[in-house]
């Protein structure tokens, strides 16, 4: 039986929220927890704002994955119209904690990919 962090608990498992704002007509979100592939989801968006030139766009996604208790590195990687980043975070989770990670888009021409540990 794999003893990796998606793997079946003896015990109560910790939980990490995923937040994601973005600006993509269309992309994908994946996240991995020590390298395994725990969440992989399309990306969706609106129109906020017509410019006469340009459409700006908000998309949002939420997710909660099951993650083992302990010291975890969690790999985001968003991809979408052409462009694709990927950030590095490491959190400690504890048995029947929930973690939020807040991941952002910043930039209108040079996106930049932006992830941070919430309350």
């Amino acid at each position: 039986m794999p003893a990796g962090p998606l793997a079946p608990l003896a015990g109560p498992s910790a939980q990490l929220e995923v937040d994601l704002e973005h600006s993509f007509r269309s992309g994908t979100l994946r996240v991995y927890v020590d390298d395994d592939l725990a969440l992989e989801e399309p990306l969706e968006s609106y129109v906020s704002e017509d410019l006469v030139v340009l459409k700006l766009r908000k998309g949002r996604e939420r997710a909660t994955i099951k993650v083992r208790p302990g010291e975890r590195e969690v790999r985001v990687q968003v991809s979408g119209d052409g462009w694709s980043g990927t950030r590095r975070i490491t959190g400690s989770f504890d048995s029947g904690q929930t973690r939020r990670l807040y991941i952002r888009m910043g930039g209108l021409l040079n996106k930049e990919l932006r992830a941070s540990w919430g309350g």
